[in-house]
Protein backbone atom coordinates (compact mmCIF):
# COMPACT_ATOMS: atom_id res chain seq x y z
CA UNK A 1 0.00 0.00 0.00
CA UNK A 2 1.21 3.36 -0.80
CA UNK A 3 1.99 5.75 2.04
CA UNK A 4 -0.65 8.31 1.07
CA UNK A 5 -3.02 5.38 1.44
CA UNK A 6 -1.99 4.40 4.84
CA UNK A 7 -2.21 8.23 6.14
CA UNK A 8 -5.44 8.88 4.68
CA UNK A 9 -6.70 5.81 6.46
CA UNK A 10 -4.54 5.70 9.76
CA UNK A 11 -7.69 5.07 12.27
CA UNK A 12 -8.39 1.85 9.92
CA UNK A 13 -5.27 0.45 9.63
CA UNK A 14 -5.05 0.99 13.57
CA UNK A 15 -5.56 -2.99 14.54
CA UNK A 16 -3.05 -4.14 11.74
CA UNK A 17 -0.45 -1.94 13.45
CA UNK A 18 -0.75 -3.12 16.84
CA UNK A 19 -1.12 -6.41 15.59
CA UNK A 20 2.27 -6.37 14.13
CA UNK A 21 3.86 -3.82 17.07
CA UNK A 22 1.87 -5.04 20.39
CA UNK A 23 4.30 -3.41 21.89
CA UNK A 24 3.53 0.19 21.14
CA UNK A 25 0.48 1.49 22.87
CA UNK A 26 -2.77 2.76 21.60
CA UNK A 27 -2.06 6.62 22.03
CA UNK A 28 1.53 6.23 20.71
CA UNK A 29 -0.46 4.62 17.67
CA UNK A 30 -2.84 7.51 17.14
CA UNK A 31 -0.57 10.29 17.75
CA UNK A 32 1.55 9.09 15.01
CA UNK A 33 -1.59 10.10 12.49
CA UNK A 34 0.03 8.47 9.27
CA UNK A 35 3.71 10.14 10.06
CA UNK A 36 6.01 7.29 8.84
CA UNK A 37 9.07 8.93 10.87
CA UNK A 38 7.22 8.68 13.91
CA UNK A 39 6.34 5.35 13.81
CA UNK A 40 9.54 4.24 12.98
CA UNK A 41 10.93 6.14 16.01
CA UNK A 42 8.49 4.48 18.13
CA UNK A 43 9.21 1.11 16.78
CA UNK A 44 12.85 1.25 17.80
CA UNK A 45 11.60 3.39 21.01
CA UNK A 46 9.70 -0.03 22.01
CA UNK A 47 11.73 -2.87 20.49
CA UNK A 48 15.12 -1.13 20.32
CA UNK A 49 15.81 -1.44 16.78
CA UNK A 50 18.57 0.75 14.70
CA UNK A 51 16.57 3.07 12.43
CA UNK A 52 17.27 1.14 9.44
CA UNK A 53 15.90 -2.08 10.99
CA UNK A 54 12.54 -0.21 11.62
CA UNK A 55 12.52 1.07 8.71
CA UNK A 56 12.81 -2.14 7.11
CA UNK A 57 9.96 -3.10 9.05
CA UNK A 58 7.69 -0.71 8.71
CA UNK A 59 8.41 -0.94 4.78
CA UNK A 60 8.05 -4.72 4.94
CA UNK A 61 4.27 -3.82 6.94
CA UNK A 62 3.25 -1.28 4.08
CA UNK A 63 3.33 -3.33 1.30
CA UNK A 64 1.08 -6.10 2.68
CA UNK A 65 -1.28 -3.37 4.14
CA UNK A 66 -4.97 -3.95 3.82
CA UNK A 67 -7.80 -1.75 4.41
CA UNK A 68 -10.46 -3.95 6.81
CA UNK A 69 -13.13 -5.33 4.75
CA UNK A 70 -15.86 -2.09 6.06
CA UNK A 71 -13.22 0.80 4.78
CA UNK A 72 -12.20 -0.94 2.06
CA UNK A 73 -15.84 -0.02 -0.04
CA UNK A 74 -15.06 3.61 0.70
CA UNK A 75 -12.31 5.43 -1.33
CA UNK A 76 -9.66 7.16 0.13
CA UNK A 77 -10.46 11.03 1.00
CA UNK A 78 -14.45 10.17 0.56
CA UNK A 79 -16.87 11.29 3.29
CA UNK A 80 -17.19 8.57 5.61
CA UNK A 81 -21.07 9.88 6.14
CA UNK A 82 -23.65 8.06 4.27
CA UNK A 83 -26.96 10.20 3.83
CA UNK A 84 -30.47 8.83 2.27
CA UNK A 85 -28.65 9.99 -1.31
CA UNK A 86 -25.26 8.21 -0.76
Amino acid sequence: MEWESIEHNWTDLHKSIKHRWPRIVDPSIEACAGDRNMLVSKIIDCYGLTREQATVQVDEWAEGAELPPKAKHAPAGASKHTGANA
